[in-house]
Formats: structure tokens, C-alpha cells, sequence
């Protein structure tokens, strides 16, 4: 690993206390995530889909993806996710496919100017979602809002991995994460207490 996952992922954590707060990013990260690649999308083909990939741009039969920005962007997405954890990738394997399937139904059947509405409505309201769940279910300030951005590409793989963690996946991490987190938390309130 070329950084140390566990150091990130506990100040990612500490950022992000209440569990239900990882439910709303496990949602809404993945929907800017898919909106951002919508309107990547909307740009076109970038080029015509080798025969060799066919075979493996056919999730489901009958329906092969084009090969465009926004593919380009989901994969080296999934690619981050699958390089840092194979099995949390293994299992979103089939959400990334199906993010890229309705892109593309999506920009098939609907006008430009419907498809960029929908994008963006979708950027717009995930983002407020996750505004809403750090300041009422965390009651925490995002990371972004503390200048903090070198982890802001990581954050979809943290939100995506503390949910698996969150649901049961290495739950002895989990809970050394958690531990620490709350020490930290503990203590920057405490500071800030000291403060005021």
C-alpha cells in the first residue's frame, strides 16, 4: 500500500462519527460520483470500443457501454477502490456496472438539455444530503471545510469501505479505528471547550 490506510481511515472517521452518517455517503458520494460521470458522459465517445473489450463491457447481454469520459472516470474510480481493497471491489463490482448502465439509458433516451438537468439536480441535492448528515446526524464539520483537501479522491473509497466495515467487514479494524477516532474527537472538543 502506498500510504497507510488506517491512519486515513481514522481521520476520515474522525469527521465522520455518527454510523448513520456512513449509510448517507455510502448513497450520496455514489450519486455525485454517478452524476459527475453523467456529465463527463455527456461529452461523447472518446473512441470506438476495442472487439477485445466487448466481451467485458457486456454486463448484460444485448447492451454494451461506449467508452467515454464518464466510463473512463467510474472505472479509475473503481480501479482506486479495487487497488486499496480486491474483496471491498469484488462486491462493488456490479454497482459500478449498474451506474454506468443507466448513464448511458439515461443519455440515450432523454434530450441533452433533460440529461444535464438531471445530472446536476442530482450533484446539487447529494451534496446537500451530505452537508445535512455532517452537521445534523454528525454534528461534525466536513474535512473540506477544514482545508483539508489531499483525500478528497480517497473519500468515496473511505465512505465505501467504512460501510463495509460499518456492516460487519473487519470489524477488529473497525474498532481500532473507532477507538482512536473518539480519542481524537475527545480531544478536539475538549481543545475547543478550552477555547470558548
Amino acid at each position: 500500500m502506498f500510504f497507510d490506510k488506517k491512519k486515513y481511515l481514522v481521520e476520515y472517521y474522525t469527521h465522520h462519527i455518527g454510523e448513520n452518517n456512513h449509510i448517507i455517503h455510502i448513497i450520496f458520494l455514489s450519486s455525485i460520483i454517478w452524476a459527475i460521470a453523467g456529465l463527463l458522459s455527456l461529452f461523447g465517445t472518446i473512441v470506438d470500443t476495442p472487439d477485445w473489450l466487448v466481451p467485458f463491457l457486456m454486463f448484460v447481454p444485448e447492451f454494451q457501454l461506449d467508452i467515454n469520459l464518464g466510463t473512463v472516470f467510474i472505472f479509475l474510480n473503481y480501479f482506486a477502490i479495487f487497488i486499496m481493497d480486491p474483496i471491498v471491489g469484488f462486491v462493488f463490482f456490479p454497482p459500478i456496472f449498474m451506474q454506468l448502465i443507466l448513464i448511458q439509458l439515461i443519455n440515450q433516451n432523454f434530450s441533452l438539455k433533460s440529461c444535464i438537468i438531471r445530472y446536476v439536480c442530482t450533484l446539487l441535492v447529494s451534496i446537500t444530503a451530505n452537508l445535512i448528515g455532517h452537521k445534523y446526524v454528525d454534528q461534525t464539520q466536513p474535512a473540506i471545510f477544514e482545508r483539508k483537501y489531499k483525500l478528497i479522491p480517497f473519500y468515496h473509497f473511505f465512505s465505501v469501505y467504512t460501510f463495509f466495515m460499518y456492516i460487519g467487514y473487519r470489524p477488529f479494524l473497525y474498532q481500532d479505528i473507532k477507538d482512536e477516532a473518539n480519542l481524537r474527537v475527545a480531544a478536539m472538543r475538549k481543545e475547543q471547550a478550552l477555547n470558548s
